[in-house]
């Protein structure tokens, strides 16, 4: 009577140890999982971020280029004022 009892309570602490081995395993899953999505959205907020820096520096230069273009453009309308004044 004993052994069976004894049998009974060893059964159901291995069905519990393996019970909890199993939560142990899937939580080490599910933080696996959580890390390698951590790491893919700061892989792409340093992409994106990047691209913003990238997206500025093309809009600076863009902004000096045309800077540059409406200045020769009024020296040469200027120049062209002046050459039409002196021809008059």
């Amino acid at each position: 009577m004993w052994q069976w009892c004894f049998r009974l309570v060893l059964e159901e602490l291995q069905a519990e140890q393996r019970s909890q081995v199993q939560e142990s395993e899937d939580r080490h899953s599910l933080e696996r999982s959580f890390l390698g999505e951590v790491e893919r959205l700061q892989r792409e907020l340093e992409q994106a971020k990047q691209g913003a820096e990238m997206s500025a520096q093309c809009g600076e230069s863009l902004k000096r280029e045309v800077g540059v273009q409406v200045d020769s453009a009024v020296t040469d309308h200027s120049f062209t004022y002046v050459v039409l004044f002196l021809i008059s």
